[in-house]
Protein backbone atom coordinates (compact mmCIF):
# COMPACT_ATOMS: atom_id res chain seq x y z
CA UNK A 1 0.00 0.00 0.00
CA UNK A 2 2.94 2.04 0.88
CA UNK A 3 4.22 1.98 -2.83
CA UNK A 4 0.68 2.97 -4.47
CA UNK A 5 0.63 6.06 -2.00
CA UNK A 6 4.14 7.21 -2.83
CA UNK A 7 3.48 6.79 -6.45
CA UNK A 8 -0.07 7.69 -6.98
CA UNK A 9 -0.42 11.10 -8.49
CA UNK A 10 -2.51 13.13 -5.52
CA UNK A 11 -3.25 16.40 -6.03
CA UNK A 12 -5.28 19.30 -4.59
CA UNK A 13 -8.60 18.89 -5.83
CA UNK A 14 -8.56 15.12 -6.49
CA UNK A 15 -9.76 12.43 -3.37
CA UNK A 16 -8.87 9.63 -1.50
CA UNK A 17 -11.70 7.67 0.10
CA UNK A 18 -11.39 4.82 2.26
CA UNK A 19 -13.11 2.20 3.55
CA UNK A 20 -10.01 0.32 5.26
CA UNK A 21 -9.42 1.18 9.01
CA UNK A 22 -7.15 3.28 9.54
CA UNK A 23 -4.66 1.20 11.44
CA UNK A 24 -4.36 -0.51 8.36
CA UNK A 25 -4.24 1.84 5.57
CA UNK A 26 -0.77 3.37 4.80
CA UNK A 27 -2.09 5.49 2.18
CA UNK A 28 -3.63 8.45 4.14
CA UNK A 29 -0.37 9.79 5.63
CA UNK A 30 0.99 10.12 1.64
CA UNK A 31 -2.59 12.04 0.58
CA UNK A 32 -2.19 14.86 3.14
CA UNK A 33 1.12 15.36 2.16
CA UNK A 34 -0.15 16.16 -1.54
CA UNK A 35 -3.18 18.20 -0.52
CA UNK A 36 -6.08 15.63 -1.42
CA UNK A 37 -8.71 15.12 0.26
CA UNK A 38 -9.72 11.96 2.71
CA UNK A 39 -12.99 10.74 2.51
CA UNK A 40 -12.88 8.08 5.20
CA UNK A 41 -15.91 6.11 4.44
CA UNK A 42 -17.62 4.21 7.54
CA UNK A 43 -18.09 0.37 6.80
CA UNK A 44 -21.93 0.70 7.13
CA UNK A 45 -21.64 2.06 3.46
CA UNK A 46 -20.82 -1.09 2.08
CA UNK A 47 -24.38 -2.48 2.77
CA UNK A 48 -25.81 -2.94 -0.72
CA UNK A 49 -29.37 -1.08 0.79
CA UNK A 50 -30.16 2.37 1.66
CA UNK A 51 -26.64 3.06 3.20
CA UNK A 52 -25.04 2.16 -0.33
CA UNK A 53 -26.94 4.66 -1.82
CA UNK A 54 -24.50 7.25 0.15
CA UNK A 55 -21.25 5.53 -1.44
CA UNK A 56 -23.07 5.93 -4.84
CA UNK A 57 -23.73 9.64 -4.07
CA UNK A 58 -19.63 10.06 -3.20
CA UNK A 59 -18.42 8.19 -6.51
CA UNK A 60 -20.97 10.11 -8.65
CA UNK A 61 -19.64 13.26 -6.62
CA UNK A 62 -19.12 16.00 -9.73
CA UNK A 63 -14.76 16.51 -10.00
CA UNK A 64 -13.24 18.46 -12.76
CA UNK A 65 -10.44 15.97 -12.89
CA UNK A 66 -10.68 12.49 -14.31
CA UNK A 67 -9.69 10.28 -12.27
CA UNK A 68 -11.54 11.69 -9.46
CA UNK A 69 -8.92 9.79 -7.32
CA UNK A 70 -8.30 6.57 -5.77
CA UNK A 71 -10.92 4.24 -3.88
CA UNK A 72 -9.19 2.02 -1.54
CA UNK A 73 -11.61 -0.90 -0.39
CA UNK A 74 -11.09 -4.42 1.37
CA UNK A 75 -12.44 -7.76 -0.13
CA UNK A 76 -12.75 -8.73 2.99
CA UNK A 77 -13.02 -7.43 7.27
CA UNK A 78 -13.47 -8.76 10.09
CA UNK A 79 -14.20 -12.16 8.47
CA UNK A 80 -16.86 -10.70 6.32
CA UNK A 81 -16.48 -11.03 2.45
CA UNK A 82 -18.36 -7.62 0.55
CA UNK A 83 -19.64 -7.55 -2.80
CA UNK A 84 -16.82 -6.52 -5.87
CA UNK A 85 -19.70 -4.66 -7.30
CA UNK A 86 -18.34 -1.79 -5.85
CA UNK A 87 -15.34 -2.16 -7.88
CA UNK A 88 -17.27 -1.88 -10.71
CA UNK A 89 -19.15 0.93 -9.34
CA UNK A 90 -16.57 3.47 -8.69
CA UNK A 91 -14.45 2.30 -12.00
CA UNK A 92 -17.49 3.14 -13.85
CA UNK A 93 -17.70 7.16 -12.28
CA UNK A 94 -14.08 7.87 -13.41
CA UNK A 95 -12.36 6.12 -9.54
CA UNK A 96 -8.99 4.41 -9.77
CA UNK A 97 -9.57 1.15 -7.13
CA UNK A 98 -7.36 -0.75 -5.29
CA UNK A 99 -8.42 -3.56 -3.70
CA UNK A 100 -7.17 -4.86 -0.25
CA UNK A 101 -7.12 -8.99 -0.89
CA UNK A 102 -5.06 -9.43 2.35
CA UNK A 103 -7.83 -10.39 4.84
CA UNK A 104 -8.89 -13.54 2.19
CA UNK A 105 -7.46 -16.76 2.14
CA UNK A 106 -5.83 -17.03 -0.80
CA UNK A 107 -6.28 -21.49 -0.66
CA UNK A 108 -9.89 -20.82 -0.61
CA UNK A 109 -10.99 -17.53 -1.64
CA UNK A 110 -11.29 -16.33 -5.53
CA UNK A 111 -11.25 -13.17 -6.82
CA UNK A 112 -13.07 -12.13 -10.16
CA UNK A 113 -10.50 -10.02 -11.48
CA UNK A 114 -11.20 -9.67 -14.74
CA UNK A 115 -14.72 -9.44 -14.35
CA UNK A 116 -14.66 -6.13 -11.83
CA UNK A 117 -11.10 -5.09 -12.63
CA UNK A 118 -9.58 -3.25 -10.09
CA UNK A 119 -6.53 -0.88 -11.00
CA UNK A 120 -4.57 -1.95 -7.89
CA UNK A 121 -4.54 -5.70 -6.15
CA UNK A 122 -2.66 -5.88 -2.56
CA UNK A 123 -2.79 -9.57 -1.41
CA UNK A 124 -0.84 -12.10 0.63
CA UNK A 125 0.42 -15.47 -0.06
CA UNK A 126 0.47 -17.99 3.01
CA UNK A 127 3.22 -20.70 2.00
CA UNK A 128 2.21 -23.49 4.55
CA UNK A 129 4.98 -26.04 3.48
CA UNK A 130 8.32 -26.91 5.68
CA UNK A 131 8.84 -23.36 6.31
CA UNK A 132 6.09 -21.52 6.42
CA UNK A 133 6.26 -17.85 5.08
CA UNK A 134 4.12 -14.74 3.66
CA UNK A 135 4.85 -13.05 0.22
CA UNK A 136 2.92 -9.60 -0.07
CA UNK A 137 1.81 -8.76 -3.97
CA UNK A 138 0.96 -5.40 -5.69
CA UNK A 139 -0.91 -6.33 -8.93
CA UNK A 140 -1.04 -3.38 -10.90
CA UNK A 141 -3.11 -2.81 -14.20
CA UNK A 142 -0.85 -1.49 -17.31
CA UNK A 143 -3.24 1.18 -17.88
CA UNK A 144 -3.48 2.06 -14.40
CA UNK A 145 0.55 1.97 -13.98
CA UNK A 146 1.05 3.97 -17.29
CA UNK A 147 -1.48 6.57 -15.47
CA UNK A 148 1.37 6.87 -12.68
CA UNK A 149 4.16 7.29 -14.50
CA UNK A 150 2.60 10.33 -16.30
CA UNK A 151 1.18 12.35 -12.91
CA UNK A 152 -0.06 15.87 -13.18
Amino acid sequence: MMMVGESYPFFRGNYYMTIIREEHDLIREFVGYKDSKVVAAPEAWLDLRIKGSQLSQYFRRKCKYSPKGLFSYPACMDERRYSMHWISEARRNSWHVLLDATGLDAGQDRLTLALHRPDFVVCMVDNTHDQPSKITCLLVRKRSFDTMATSP
